[in-house]
């Protein structure tokens, strides 16, 4: 039994055996120069450490208790014992089944390699099919993509749609799917998209390459009144839920909605419709201001505003976003494993 935050296994250490987790949920991690990065998780029925069947390893990663663990020991000894009591064909099945199916969870990169593979692949293909087009905007059919990513990445069919439409889900790429017919894949931040590959290629340690120049990328410094009134548009319960649907994400605002909005951050505190955190929103993208009658409004872009805080502090939001992403990858590989 482990409790939530107890080590199973420190990085640099050899273990003797294997454990199967039979409940609750186990990170692995890595030391790199950038500090501790998430590889990925295991969830309940998952095998840890089954390579030590096969051969000695030093484990070039660690493993804690992400919530609250019961594990039950297995060792070589016990797992060989329990084989030889099979009948031949079903102890080379089950063989197979470990060697091939359980081989992500101690694989050097594990999930974050996976979903670096996906999101490179995704980009690099957006390139070809926009070859060019406006570089700044990247845009792919939706079935042409997935089906030549597919091709590309066989071994990871199963992932590849789901994890690109979390990657819609939290505005790292837009899905365009308003006309069945041809829905299509739109990157319309591309030094952000590419800020986050190299902060996944980091995370499992690939060898640097072609994302190395944007191993940093500075975060968005908004004044104080402008970042009051995108906390305010980002936790108000109307505009929120714009953020999640490309198609939606246009919102038009008057002065009188967007002057609520800043006093629910700054009570009794009236927003000049020529503030100067209005013009310092609409330079990084946040709306569009409009004169009509000598009423002022904007076209706000809800997606464009999930983006811009998402700048305000790249690294500790590219973290949360990896999680997320290898919390649904584990997921995914679950209910694939107990189908299969």
């Amino acid at each position: 039994m482990l409790q939530e935050g107890d080590s199973l296994f420190r990085e640099g250490t050899s273990l003797q055996n294997a454990y199967l987790l039979l409940d609750g949920k186990i990170r692995y991690t890595r030391t790199t120069k950038d500090g501790e990065r998430l590889l990925g998780f295991s969830l309940m029925g998952e095998l840890i450490a089954w390579e030590v069947f096969y051969s000695s390893k030093v484990f070039d990663f660690s493993a804690e208790a992400d919530t609250d663990c019961m594990l039950l020991e297995v060792s070589k000894e016990n797992f060989r014992g329990e084989l030889n009591h099979l009948p031949e064909w079903l102890s080379e099945w089950f063989h197979f089944q470990l060697l091939n199916n359980q081989r992500k969870q101690i694989k050097h990169g594990m999930d974050t390699e996976d979903i670096y593979s996906i999101c490179n692949l995704l980009h690099a293909f957006l390139r070809i099919m926009d070859l060019g087009a406006n570089r700044d905007l990247l845009k792919g059919s939706y079935k042409q993509v997935t089906e030549e990513m597919a091709k590309s990445l066989p071994r990871m069919r199963a992932w590849i749609k789901p994890i690109l439409k979390e990657l819609s889900e939290i505005g790292l790429i837009d899905l365009r799917d308003a006309d069945p017919m041809n829905p299509y894949f739109m990157l319309p931040d591309q030094k952000l998209y590419l800020a986050f590959l190299h902060y996944l290629q980091v995370s499992a340690d690939l060898p640097e390459g072609m994302h190395e120049y944007l191993l940093k990328l500075n975060p968005i410094e908004l004044t104080n009144e402008a970042g009051a009134l995108l906390d305010a548009m980002l936790t108000d319960p109307e505009l929120s839920e714009r953020m999640f649907e490309p198609e939606r994400s246009m919102v038009h605002l008057h002065h009188n909605r967007l002057n609520d909005l800043f006093q629910t951050q700054y009570p009794g505190t009236q927003l000049d419709s020529f503030h100067p955190c209005l013009a310092e929103l609409e330079q990084h993208g946040a709306f569009t201001r409009i004169v009509d009658n000598q009423e002022q409004s904007v076209f706000a872009n809800m997606r464009n505003i999930l983006r811009i805080n998402m700048l305000r502090d790249p690294n500790t939001n590219f973290a949360d976003i990896t999680e997320f992403l290898c919390e649904k990858f584990a997921e995914m590989r679950q209910n694939l494993f107990d189908f299969i």
